[in-house]
């Protein structure tokens, strides 16, 4: 039976927990390949889709620009 399964954290996974607690509380975030950042990985995020969706507009308006 896996332990996991069941809810269980080893000491190491709670520690690493309380790590993650103290490094966010003073604004340090680990992301998911274990570097550490200064910016929340969720607004990350968030400025990555940001940037990807100003790309395509700007594509699409270039596209447009040609016919005026």
């Amino acid at each position: 039976m896996d332990v996991n399964a069941l809810g269980v954290t080893s000491a190491t996974e709670s520690s690493s927990f309380v790590a993650e607690d103290e490094l966010s509380a003073q604004g340090l975030f680990i992301d998911d390949i274990n570097r550490l950042r200064i910016l929340d990985p969720s607004l990350a995020d968030q400025t990555l889709k940001l940037k990807t969706e100003c790309d395509q507009f700007l594509q699409s308006t270039e596209s447009k620009s040609y016919f005026l």
